[in-house]
């Protein structure tokens, strides 16, 4: 059996564990990596604790996900997970698999027949958070062939919901 690698401190690697579970098939598929970084004028803690509840998802990543149930009892940390909706893909799962209140936080996924990976670190400004974004995505299904080509749509998308966070966050 192959050796699947683990992530590591800096999330840098591709997605090889998947809510709990090692996908071999996954290993193979190409990556689509996007980094993002943005200023939300809040406190660390009100932007940390907002994101992480992924049931205010649907209001900032608007037409992308809706319905998002939290499907663990107690309060959001370490394993917490979620379910909703991603219209064009199916069903998506969340997992939070790195809690370090407030300033890092890591989910693992699967959008339909892709994986992903989300790694979030938050440092505290005066006024203000930066919060930096990594998605890595690894597409299924058609998708897979084409990911070259899903890197600069990725790029737009994490760009436009995190400016949709920020929105949010500074109402």
């Amino acid at each position: 059996m192959p050796r699947v690698p683990r992530f590591s401190a800096h999330a840098t690697i591709g997605v090889a564990l998947v809510v709990g579970r090692a996908s071999v098939r996954s290993l193979a598929t190409p990556m689509v990596r996007v980094t993002t970084q943005i200023t939300i004028a809040r406190d660390i803690d009100d932007v940390f604790s907002y994101f992480a509840d992924l049931r205010n998802e649907p209001a900032w990543n608007r037409g992308h996900v809706r319905h998002v149930v939290m499907t663990t009892p107690g309060p959001i940390g370490r394993g917490t997970a979620f379910v909703g909706d991603h219209p064009g893909f199916g069903t998506a799962t969340w997992r939070i698999t790195d809690f370090v209140r407030p300033s890092r936080i890591a989910i693992e996924g699967e959008v339909g027949s892709g994986t992903y990976r989300y790694v979030g670190e938050l440092t505290p400004l005066q006024g203000a958070t930066r919060f930096l974004g990594t998605v890595e995505w690894r597409p299924g299904g058609f998708l897979r062939s084409l990911s070259p080509l899903l890197t600069p749509i990725l790029k737009f998308q994490a760009r436009r919901s995190f400016t949709n966070l920020k929105n949010e966050l500074e109402r």
